[in-house]
């Protein structure tokens, strides 16, 4: 695997000479910031080394069964730490508006990541954009550092593998990502209960949310762009909330036919768009990065702390012209 910016062995070598560190991820975190962010921290305190898992957002109740999801901080006690590892984010903004805040004269920074748009932020900066997930790359980390894999380290890892290639479905599945799996099965991840634990336990709520959400679905550019808005009504009528928002974008971008799949929903006074794409013609993170958010070409998301009646022709009309590009 070529990694952009300093190798994995530099950054590992980094890393085990350290005795504590602060471990980091972005806001509203997905099975691969936690289950890497995770990771990394058992594995670094296997050999000793001291670690908090800090998050700005809420850890959602599917992904409380890795071990030491239910430990993480939302904000650190002191800053009295050795270094600070930002996991999964493309750039610093990405951990939170308080947390960027709050952390921004921690030094150094080790940047671990697989996003393209990763903006090289760090001290040390460890990306690799071919990569499935930062899980990935947080797996070769910690075999160089010679941890101590145990079925808790393999489950976090094998967890957030999965939830970016969407069980092994999207075109970041490589043959190199079975054979990490292989080795994360043999180390005690129980592929079957993780599997039960990311894809079959949604609430109610989320599913009367997912209905509601696709009856409204829009199709455009002939029926290659499909969009959905999910409005604070709509949260209120299926007792929902921004959280159960979270597969919608994937259930649009699987209908026949689309090619992009648009997902604009509400949150705290803002918009959060997703944006999901088919094939290898098309470039979502590009679009994303015009608004000023970030991700990989099939996979981005932005905020928009404007109306909706601006942004919803601005983004359909770049995301209907890139779709039409094949």
């Amino acid at each position: 695997m070529s990694v952009k910016g300093d190798g994995v062995q530099k950054v590992a070598e980094r890393l085990g000479a350290l005795k504590n560190a602060l471990i980091v991820a972005h806001f509203n975190p997905d099975a691969d910031a936690l289950g890497s962010t995770l990771g990394l921290s058992l594995g670094l305190a296997s050999l000793g080394i001291k670690t908090a898992v800090l998050n700005e957002s809420r850890i959602l109740p599917r992904y409380q069964f890795l071990a030491g999801a239910t430990e993480i901080l939302s904000q650190p006690s002191d800053l009295n730490w050795e270094a600070l590892l930002v996991v999964d984010c493309a750039d610093f903004r990405r951990i939170g508006d308080a947390l960027s805040e709050q952390l921004k004269t921690l030094r150094p920074v080790i940047n671990i990541d697989h996003h393209y748009t990763n903006e090289m932020f760090g001290e040390l900066n460890c990306v690799e954009s071919s990569a499935s997930s930062s899980c990935e790359i947080v797996f070769d980390i910690l075999k160089a550092l010679h941890a101590k894999f145990d079925p808790k380290i393999a489950s976090c890892l094998l967890a957030g593998i999965s939830g970016d290639t969407g069980s092994f479905r999207y075109r970041s599945t490589s043959r190199r990502v079975f054979a990490v799996a292989e080795e994360l099965v043999g180390l005690g991840a129980n592929p079957s209960a993780i599997g039960d634990a990311l894809y079959g336990s949604k609430p109610a709520s989320q599913v009367r949310l997912e209905a509601l959400a696709l009856s409204k679905l829009e199709l455009h550019a002939e029926g290659q762009v499909g969009a959905v808005v999910v409005t604070e009504d709509m949260y209120a009528a299926c007792g929902a909330g921004p959280e159960d928002t979270e597969n919608l974008v994937e259930l649009v971008r699987d209908i026949m036919g689309v090619q992009i799949a648009v997902m604009i929903r509400r949150d705290v006074n803002l918009w959060k768009v997703s944006l999901r794409a088919k094939g290898d013609c098309f470039n979502v993170a590009d679009i994303a990065a015009s608004f000023g958010g970030g991700g990989h070409k099939a996979a981005a998301a932005f905020r928009y702390r404007r109306e909706l009646e601006e942004l919803k022709p601005a983004l359909l009309k770049a995301v209907c012209a890139e779709a039409q590009k094949k």
